[in-house]
């Protein structure tokens, strides 16, 4: 799976969520959870199918995912948040 983000999106939720997009995509690759995933966002987009999804980062961080496909290997996230 590829995994792609815009940088300045990175840098948006850096500053507002203080977690990078970076390590948001880190619940893709932990070994010993697998993320709530594909939950449909229809609130946030009318033109591309949008999904949430909830998951342990490799660093131990509870987060919660926007993000859609491109193509069938290709997840983009928008951003994301710790949550407590």
């Amino acid at each position: 799976m590829i995994i792609k983000y815009d940088e300045a999106k990175n840098q948006k939720n850096l500053t507002k969520h203080h977690i990078s997009i970076p390590e948001l995509a880190t619940i893709f690759e932990n070994p010993f959870v697998r993320p709530q995933m594909d939950i449909p966002d229809r609130k946030h987009s009318k033109k591309e199918c949008r999904y949430h999804a909830y998951g342990w980062t490799t660093t131990g961080w509870y987060v919660k995912i926007w993000y859609c496909y491109r193509g069938t290997d290709t997840i983009r996230i928008i951003g994301g948040r710790k949550l407590k």
